[in-house]
Order: C-alpha cells, then structure tokens, then sequence
C-alpha cells in the first residue's frame, strides 16, 4: 500500500522528502510538473489533474494514508510579478487539493513557510502571530487559514 503521495517531488523538499521516504522503505509516490529528475515520478499538474484520478490510475483505486503538498510557486519575485497565475497555483489549485484529498479521506499534509511571519523577531512558533510582508507569505497563510477549516 502506498501510504504518501508527494505533490511536487521535484521540488527541493519534496525530493529530499521522497528519497527519505524510499531510503526507510516507505512506499510512496512523487510527482513533478515540469522536472522529472526521476522515471518512477508521475507527471501532474496540480490545476488540472485530479487526485482521485492518480489514484484510480496509478494505485489501482487505493487511497493513501496521506498527500504531502510540496508543490508552489515559491520565487517572492516571482508571485509577485505572476499575481493571477501564483495565486491560482498557490491559493485556488492548492485548496481544490486539499478539499478534493478531505473528500477522498486522505489526511494532507501542507508545507508553508516561514514567509508567513515578517522576520522582525526571529525563531517562529506557531503560536505566533503570522505577518507576512509578501505575496508568497500572504498565499502560504491563506492555505493554513483554509486548514483550520477542513
């Protein structure tokens, strides 16, 4: 049985991640969107794919214990110069994931950022108060915004 499937295990995280999971026999499954630096990686794109559908095609219909969201436009610069397509990648695919994943009965498992936080004090916890002073920081709090509601 698979128990985690890795969105994005072409990202920098996300490939440690899936490596980790493989090295401690953790059965897993990554995806890529653009950069498949590995064959076993299924090509998905997070706006049109669906999650079921991976499922039913490359799991057999079997549903993992969860989905590890790795995937994001992660460049500051870059959201900001890209507002409309960051935002549909980061905010509007991300939380049709994550609802699509609730429905399913998969637990999800979000990464943010310490862009949530406006790095005047330093050494975050999540009992701090977030304060994000870009628009990478803004999409990533919304999403955790979105998980205290799931």
């Amino acid at each position: 049985m698979c128990e985690y499937i890795i969105i994005g295990a072409s990202s920098f995280i996300g490939r440690h991640l899936y490596y980790c999971c493989r090295e401690k026999k953790i059965e897993s499954v990554g995806t890529y969107y653009k950069h498949n630096f590995n064959k076993e990686w299924i090509p998905f794109d997070l706006c049109t794919d669906r999650l079921k559908s991976l499922c039913d095609y490359y799991l057999k219909g079997k549903m993992p214990k969860a989905v590890i969201i790795c995937s994001a436009n992660t460049g500051i610069d870059s959201c900001k110069s890209n507002f409309k397509e960051s935002s549909r990648l980061n905010v509007v695919c991300t939380k049709e994931l994550l609802k699509e994943a609730d429905a399913l009965g998969i637990k999800s498992i979000f990464l943010s950022s310490e862009a949530v936080f406006d790095g005047k004090k330093g050494m975050y916890t999540e009992e701090d108060d977030p304060a994000p002073i870009t628009l990478y920081g803004q999409q990533k709090l919304e999403i955790e915004n979105i998980l205290d509601k799931i």
